[in-house]
Protein backbone atom coordinates (compact mmCIF):
# COMPACT_ATOMS: atom_id res chain seq x y z
CA UNK A 1 0.00 0.00 0.00
CA UNK A 2 2.51 2.13 0.65
CA UNK A 3 4.66 1.50 -2.60
CA UNK A 4 1.47 2.55 -4.79
CA UNK A 5 1.01 5.89 -2.43
CA UNK A 6 4.75 6.41 -3.38
CA UNK A 7 3.89 5.86 -6.77
CA UNK A 8 0.47 7.58 -7.23
CA UNK A 9 2.75 10.93 -5.51
CA UNK A 10 5.46 10.67 -8.37
CA UNK A 11 3.09 10.47 -10.63
CA UNK A 12 1.12 13.57 -9.70
CA UNK A 13 4.49 15.38 -9.36
CA UNK A 14 5.15 14.32 -12.67
CA UNK A 15 1.75 15.19 -14.20
CA UNK A 16 2.71 18.72 -12.68
CA UNK A 17 6.07 19.56 -14.23
CA UNK A 18 4.54 17.75 -17.46
CA UNK A 19 2.02 20.77 -17.04
CA UNK A 20 4.02 23.44 -16.06
CA UNK A 21 6.25 22.53 -19.29
CA UNK A 22 3.08 21.99 -21.94
CA UNK A 23 2.08 25.81 -20.15
CA UNK A 24 5.33 27.39 -20.43
CA UNK A 25 5.26 26.37 -24.39
CA UNK A 26 1.48 27.21 -25.37
CA UNK A 27 1.31 30.51 -23.41
CA UNK A 28 3.11 32.50 -26.21
CA UNK A 29 0.59 31.23 -28.65
CA UNK A 30 -2.38 31.74 -26.12
CA UNK A 31 -1.77 34.74 -24.55
CA UNK A 32 -2.60 37.55 -27.07
CA UNK A 33 -5.44 35.61 -28.16
CA UNK A 34 -6.81 35.56 -24.70
CA UNK A 35 -5.82 39.48 -24.81
CA UNK A 36 -7.93 40.39 -28.17
CA UNK A 37 -11.10 38.01 -26.67
CA UNK A 38 -10.80 39.97 -23.06
CA UNK A 39 -9.57 43.37 -24.83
Amino acid sequence: MQNWTTRKARFSSLALVICGIITSLVAPFLFPIILAVVG
